[in-house]
This record gives structure tokens, C-alpha cells and sequence, in this order.
């Protein structure tokens, strides 16, 4: 089908999705979201990002959050279904209710740019480059709670117990601050999609469709929806969403050096002045 036909099918007037340029950067073209958006509607998933959009993205999260070499913010949420028929305790979760997880990563600006499964081996991650006034090659990194393990491409906070040195203070709040855009956005999703404040009375296949569905529209609304907020560190929404259990991991060597170079890049040439407030 050629484009123009699908153009005349939808009456779609591609003014409506145009966006504006800036001085940052220049914008999508329309036709060319309109494009995405179908792609997404006839497949059911998300755009597979290229190392130059990770780059942009990484640029995004060290300008506006001072986390650099990041590529996104990870978190997993509970979905809240009705008891499937005949599913036992397939769907059970430990809030003593039925739901599938939404996994998801954000980027600097709200948008969701995986949902489900994030398997950092197939999603075409740029080769480590050094952070800002450095010389050697860290890899590019999603920063997460500790429900998940740290591993090369993932960094979460140190543990709290047996207390933690303001080095590690301070690295904790780094990686928080830059963590909150995921939290924000299952918040804006949750409040501006009221589907997801109750169970789901579908089932789990109907359920995920659904959920994919509201994070493709909370993309496509956000850039006049959420004008300003990337300035934010928190958004206060009541998010009705379970978190996922925390949970013990075992880390490699490698990952453990990776935290501990970023640990050592905030508390010397990559400080900012205010993060010394964690510690006051």
C-alpha cells in the first residue's frame, strides 16, 4: 500500500503531528511519526533504536539528569488483572493479587522506549566511550532500583546495610535522580490512563495489548501533555501500579568496577554542587 493511499484512507492532516524546530535539534518530520505509529499498530512493537539514537539519548540523560553514558531508566510495575481461569498460581504476586508485569525503559524526556522484555544483548548499544573529561572507555549503562541485578549494562544502588560512606551517598543519589524519570512516567501513565488504577477484567494476552497500547499513546501525547517537565526531579502522581519485589542478586567483578568508576567520576570531576545536600 502506498503511502499517499493510507493518507486518504485516515483523512489524516499531518499538521496536527508537526512539531516545531529549535535550536536543540531538528524535528521528526510528520509523515514520518504517522509512520511509527502504524508500524506499531500493525506489529505490536516498539521501534528497535539505532547507536545513533542511544547516543541522543545518552546526551539527553547527561544534560538534564547529569548521569552520563545512561541510556535509559528501568523499573517493572504490577498490573493488576483479574484471576485468570484455570492459571493457579501463574499470575500470583507477593501484594496477594493476579497481574502481569510491565517492564519498561524510559528515556530522559518520559518517552517509553522498550516495553516487556529488555534484553541489553539485542538492543544495539553503543561501544563504551569515556565519561565527560575522561579517557577511558565505560560502557553505556540503564540505571535501575534493587529489584534488579547489577550488571555491565545495568547499575543499581549500593546496599544500604552495614551504612554507606558519602562516596556511596552520594553515588546512590545520583543514580535516584536519574532513576525517578522511570517512576515519573509509570505515574503519568497511571494517572492519565485510568485502566491501569484498577485489575484489568481481560485476560493476560488482552491485558498486555492494552497496556503496550496506553505506553505508544502516552508517547505520541507527551510532548504538549508534559511541557516542562523535564526539569522536574519528582512528580508527585499516586501511582496505583505494585512495584516489584526487591530482590538479592550476585554481581561480576566487572559490573562492581563499572559502579565503582561512576562512584569515583561523581565524587571528583563529575560533582555537581547540590549533591552534597544528601548529605547535610
Amino acid at each position: 500500500m502506498q503511502s499517499s493511499t493510507i493518507f486518504n484512507i485516515v483523512e489524516f492532516d499531518l499538521n496536527k503531528i508537526a512539531r516545531k524546530a529549535t535550536n536543540m535539534r531538528s524535528p521528526i518530520q510528520p509523515e514520518e511519526r504517522l509512520a511509527v505509529t502504524l508500524r506499531y499498530l500493525a506489529t505490536g512493537k516498539f521501534h528497535h533504536l539505532h547507536a545513533h539514537e542511544w547516543l541522543t539519548i545518552a546526551k539527553d540523560f547527561n544534560e538534564k539528569w547529569n548521569f552520563p553514558n545512561c541510556l535509559g531508566a528501568v523499573d517493572g510495575k504490577h498490573v493488576v488483572i483479574q484471576a485468570p481461569n484455570n492459571s493457579g498460581s501463574y499470575f500470583y504476586n507477593y501484594k496477594n493479587t493476579h497481574s502481569v508485569v510491565l517492564m519498561a525503559a524510559v528515556d530522559a524526556s518520559y518517552r517509553f522506549i522498550y516495553v516487556d522484555a529488555l534484553e541489553c544483548n539485542d538492543l544495539n548499544i553503543p561501544e563504551p566511550t569515556p565519561l565527560p573529561s575522561r579517557n577511558k572507555p565505560t560502557p553505556y549503562v540503564f540505571v535501575a532500583d534493587e529489584a534488579f541485578p547489577l550488571k555491565e549494562n545495568i547499575m543499581r544502588p549500593y546496599p544500604q546495610r552495614g551504612g554507606l560512606d558519602d562516596s556511596r551517598r552520594i553515588f546512590n543519589y545520583r543514580l535516584s535522580r536519574a532513576r525517578r524519570i522511570v517512576e515519573n512516567a509509570f505515574g503519568i501513565l497511571c494517572n492519565r490512563f485510568r485502566v491501569m488504577r484498577a485489575p484489568i477484567l481481560l485476560s493476560p494476552e488482552k491485558v498486555t495489548h492494552v497496556v503496550m497500547a496506553c505506553c505508544a499513546l502516552h508517547n505520541y501525547l507527551r510532548p504538549e501533555s508534559f511541557l516542562g517537565l523535564q526539569e522536574t526531579e519528582n512528580i508527585e502522581i499516586n501511582n496505583l501500579m505494585p512495584p516489584m519485589a526487591r530482590g538479592g542478586y550476585h554481581s561480576s567483578s566487572k559490573a562492581r568496577d563499572i559502579r565503582e568508576g561512576y562512584k569515583e567520576y561523581f565524587t571528583n570531576i563529575g560533582q555537581v554542587p547540590w549533591q552534597h545536600k544528601v548529605l547535610s
